[in-house]
């Protein structure tokens, strides 16, 4: 990744499974009591359902827009989808 005149790199690779598993939990168990207070056994079971499905479309969208860095970083570099 290219940065910006006075950008500079923080962290960079992967968050550990710790953190990951960490995050879920903690925006799982926000989603539920949110969802809960508001509808109750029913807004936590949408509430945990829509947060699942919002987790998803944010992941998807991410990767997508790594594909792409990749791609204009090596024009020879084609995805496997675009392939098939």
């Amino acid at each position: 990744m290219e940065l910006l005149e006075g950008e500079h790199e923080v962290w960079s690779g992967r968050p550990s499974w710790r953190s990951m598993l960490a995050f879920y939990i903690k925006w799982g168990i926000i989603a539920l009591l949110a969802g809960a207070s508001l509808l109750g056994i029913l807004g936590a079971l949408l509430a945990v359902s829509t947060a699942a499905i919002i987790q998803v479309v944010i992941q998807e969208l991410l990767d997508e827009r790594d594909r792409r860095a990749d791609e204009k970083l090596d024009p020879t570099i084609v995805s496997a989808a675009l392939r098939e």
